[in-house]
């Protein structure tokens, strides 16, 4: 495959892919749900629902419903902020590795 790519392909993962901890729940993973209008996603594995953002979760929080996660994803704190500036720190550093 070339640069460009894996680039494509990894511009691609970072909105659908899952991560490591969601990879190892990947046998359990019952459901994922896209958050209208946000870039988050909701996912439930057995009876726990948790959310993230392309395929980083957002937190350790458990929430025992979708519209928990719902009301968890319409919080705005500045924690929240950061860890979303994180996320696409992490993502362009890993662009960047892939241009190399």
């Amino acid at each position: 495959m070339t640069k460009i790519g894996k680039e494509t392909e990894l511009r691609k993962s970072f909105g659908f892919a899952e991560n490591q901890h969601s990879r190892e729940l990947n046998s359990e993973l019952i459901e994922r749900k896209e958050i209208p209008d946000s870039p988050f996603l909701a996912v439930r594995s057995g009876e726990e629902w948790f959310l993230m953002f392309g395929k980083y979760r957002l937190n350790m929080i458990v929430h025992k419903s979708y519209e928990d996660v719902l009301e968890d994803a319409k919080n705005a704190t500045w924690d929240r902020i950061i860890q979303i500036m994180g996320c696409m720190i992490e993502f362009n550093e890993e662009i960047k590795k892939l241009e190399k």
